[in-house]
């Protein structure tokens, strides 16, 4: 049945494509731009305005070609002109012309453009965009002249920005909460996964848009929000790109190198570029776990060193085929490869008895680890515009394939045994993990305005996602003298997930309101199979309302109510019920019986504008149904843990967030952001703390000491946290970035110290089991010091300049789904 929709829909998009070809033949007005010096030179990349005498409304727009010719289509019979703007050139419109249907294109004179009297070398070809853009619907930080981003991944990157926090295990969080919807050029991908941001070149990043109440033409998965990470791909320049090489020092040498490079060719587009990364990073660890017995009590501390060792190559490519200025057709690859990553770990354990000093055993444990890791992004896609501005249609599809090898091997050394402690097995233990992923995603949306103030939007969506994991352990033994496989560790896992969507959304201007509504349905099937076991199959149809109004009070000062329904389905390390006994001491195990959740969101936000200051607080509210709950426990065999998953009744959360920013002149700019809320889980058997006060605090600022010379400082502290079965110490951190660049912008030179007082350490410890205590603190390679030198290739056409403008200082109503 999927099939068969899917077919049809397909042969719905190729006739549409054929007869959008044919119609482009006829009821046309096609002409060229010129500079004036030189009549014989087209201007290609014009924006081209066809604007309706006498009230002078704009109908319809267009872009020339290489050679400077557009088209435009046109029904409608009247009274024209065209209006042709160009940086670096001054705009002209053509005189009034009448126009009639006809099965001819109508043929317009050529339109000479005579040079800005303020040359091209006096201005910047390329207008900067303003770093941080708070607006009531989304939050917008522009990388592109971040220093920041220079000799970093993504992953640490995002730790720096506002409203993003990752956690004691290595999660992103937006708000405070894990459940974020990561989105690559709006799509899920998969390079959205925690290990694959920790991969991407953070300067291979344009922006990234903060999304907290989606609109309903987006998943509802996510139920903090969305962060999408919109990649780097200039194809409105005729030719350029950048190359650039990179050295982090921190306990051990880390380079990394790239280049990207846009050509524009009559009606293509290319785009490439190719990274290199070879990162090698140290961590360190310390645990203490005490527990209580009837009849014994003892201590068990970790120590542990790991280095890591990553080296990884990636490729982007992708063409834009620009038919006419109606119809682009669109088509992109990603390929990351990591041929090996290797992670060496040395532990230590030391046991002794509660509260005392001496210790009566000591074991330890080495873990070396083997990975390999590939992933590619297919995407095809189709934009049709009309002659209606605004009007317009979208055909996607992504294919996203990917595969995560791992081998261990652990071998455990006893120290000192004795009658209290019998030591532990030296047998050595090989593990594998293997994972493979893919992604299949179709959509089709459609925009429609009805009139000037009001617009629909629809669309339709498919997606199946296939996950597999293979465990493999074995163990030696010591009578064959071989390693033997152990039954008991071993499993095949499956996860298969099929949802199918549609949407529509409602979009109303009335005198001072603006407001969107919408709701999204969608259809999930999920099979969760685990080796020689009968599959778990569930079906479930949802319904996700949206709604967002927006009333301008005054000028610069605009409010917002939203809300929106959301769902968190489980992953599949959460799903999977076999017992994960490749580590004794930390032993996991998931729940299939595990309900998605089922979030409310609320939030009241206000923008107000000054003349050199911004300030955008929200207040919201999230009421989650079937919490997910990540218990850890004791385990009084081991003297480690067990971690499982379960739900909770419900849970809620109340919070408020501020964003400041400041343009204090030309030369400095600031952005701070301060977070704060409290959660309460509401549950009958629930022993754990409650209603936990949570806060954080980020700071950025620029300083532009001249053209050539700036300094650039982000620092985040996050206040002591209460969680739900122990507390988090206070932690923080700061980075300090040095540019300089040449006068012509051919080339710069970014000096970046991060964490400049050694204070990004994860401390925690528990307090929620009188008979178990356990602390700990982790802190990576964060202290350290890089150096990137990059180099402009090529020499940048100018823009078009709706396409490049800066973004808008005045509150509006933005669609995040773009």
């Amino acid at each position: 049945m999927i099939q068969k929709i899917l077919s049809v829909i397909l042969v719905i998009c190729l006739m549409q494509i054929g007869l959008f070809g044919q119609s482009s033949l006829q009821n046309t007005v096609r002409g060229k731009v010129v500079s004036e010096k030189n009549i014989q030179k087209g201007l290609d990349l014009v924006q081209i305005l066809l604007i309706k005498m006498p009230d002078s409304t704009a109908v319809a727009d267009a872009l020339t070609d290489s050679l400077g010719f557009f088209e435009i289509n046109l029904s409608e019979k009247g009274i024209y002109m065209v209006e042709c703007t160009y940086l670096g050139y001054e705009t002209k419109k053509s005189k009034p012309f009448n126009y009639s249907p006809d099965s001819h294109p109508h043929l317009m004179p050529p339109i000479a453009l005579k040079e800005s009297e303020i040359g091209l070398d006096q201005v910047d070809i390329v207008e900067r965009k303003a770093e941080y853009v708070a607006k009531l619907d989304k939050k917008v930080i522009n990388l592109a002249e971040n220093v920041n981003t220079k000799g970093t991944t993504l992953y640490d990157m995002l730790n720096t920005l506002p409203s993003i926090d990752v956690d004691d295990e290595g999660n992103i969080n937006l708000r405070g909460n894990a459940n974020v919807r990561i989105l690559i050029d709006g799509r899920n991908s998969g390079f959205s996964s925690i290990s694959a941001l920790k991969q991407i070149p953070a300067s291979s990043v344009d922006k990234i848009e903060i999304i907290n109440n989606p609109s309903s033409k987006y998943d509802a998965e996510g139920n903090a929000g969305i962060i999408n990470i919109i990649m780097k791909k200039d194809s409105q320049t005729n030719s350029n790109g950048t190359a650039y090489v990179g050295y982090v020092r921190g306990a051990y040498n880390r380079y990394n190198a790239g280049v990207n490079y846009n050509l524009k060719w009559k009606k293509f587009a290319f785009f490439g570029g190719y990274t290199y990364q070879n990162n090698a990073t140290k961590s360190q660890g310390f645990s203490q776990r005490s527990i209580i017995t009837r009849d014994s009590f003892y201590t068990n501390r970790q120590n542990t060193d790991d280095k890591r060792t990553d080296l990884t190559h990636g490729v982007k490519l992708g063409v834009d085929f620009f038919q006419n200025s109606l119809n682009t057709f669109y088509t992109s690859l990603n390929y990351r490869n990591s041929p090996e990553i290797v992670s060496e770990q040395e532990s230590d354990f030391l046991y002794w008895p509660y509260n005392s000093n001496e210790y009566f055993g000591q074991a330890s444990r080495t873990a070396l680890t083997k990975q390999s890791k590939d992933g590619i992004d297919f995407n095809i896609g189709w934009q049709r515009k009309f002659n209606t501005p605004n009007k317009q249609l979208d055909f996607d599809f992504l294919v996203s394939d990917s595969k995560d090898l791992d081998d261990s091997r652990y071998d455990q050394k006893n120290i000192i045994t004795n009658s209290y402690f019998k030591g532990i097995s030296e047998l050595p233990q090989k593990v594998s993990l293997d994972e493979y992923k893919r992604i299949n995603v179709g959509r089709l949306d459609y925009a429609h305005p009805v009139s000037k103030d009001k617009k629909i939007e629809t669309g339709l969506l498919l997606s199946f996602r296939n996950l597999h994991n293979i465990i493999g352990s074995e163990t030696f033994d010591s009578v064959s003298g071989a390693f033997k496989n152990d039954q008991a560790i071993s499993n095949d896992f499956k996860y298969d997930e099929v949802i199918s969507a549609a949407y529509g959304i409602w979009k109303h201007k009335w005198k001072k309101y603006e407001y969107h509504v919408g709701l999204r349905v969608e259809n999930t099937q999920t099979s969760t199979l685990l080796l020689n076991e009968t599959p778990n199959d569930r079906t479930y149809i949802d319904f996700f309302p949206t709604v967002q109004i927006q009333r301008k009070m005054a000028e610069g000062f605009d409010i917002l109510l939203a809300y929106s329904r959301r769902i968190n389905r489980p992953g599949v390390g959460q799903l999977n019920p076999f017992v994960n006994l490749s580590d004794a001491y930390s032993i996991r195990t998931g729940n299939p019986n595990l309900k998605p959740e089922y979030v409310n969101n609320l939030e009241l936000g206000y923008i107000k504008y000054w003349k050199k200051l911004s300030l955008n607080q929200s207040f919201y509210y999230r009421h989650i149904n079937n919490s997910f709950r990540r218990t850890v426990t004791a385990n009084y065999v081991t003297g480690g843990t067990i971690v499982k998953f379960d739900n909770l009744s419900s849970a809620e959360l109340y919070g408020t967030e501020m964003v400041i920013n400041a343009n204090f002149s030309k030369a400095w700019k600031a952005n701070s952001t301060i977070n704060l809320y409290q959660q309460f889980y509401n549950d009958d058997y629930l022993i754990y703390n409650n209603g936990a006060l949570y806060m954080t605090v980020q700071l950025g600022a620029t300083y532009n000491i001249n053209p050539q010379w700036s300094i650039q400082f982000n620092g985040r502290y996050n206040a002591p946290f209460v969680t739900p079965q122990g507390k988090i110490k206070a932690m923080g951190n700061g980075n300090l970035a040095f540019r300089y660049g040449a006068k012509n912008d051919n080339w710069n030179i970014v000096l970046r110290l991060a964490d400049i007082f050694k204070t990004q350490t994860f401390n925690i410890y528990s307090t929620s089991d009188p008979n178990y205590f356990f602390e700990g603190y982790r802190r990576g390679d964060n202290t350290n010091v890089g150096l990137t030198f990059t180099y402009n290739l090529g020499k940048a056409s100018k823009p078009i300049k709706s396409v490049r403008k800066e973004e808008e200082k005045q509150p509006q109503m933005v669609d995040p789904g773009g």
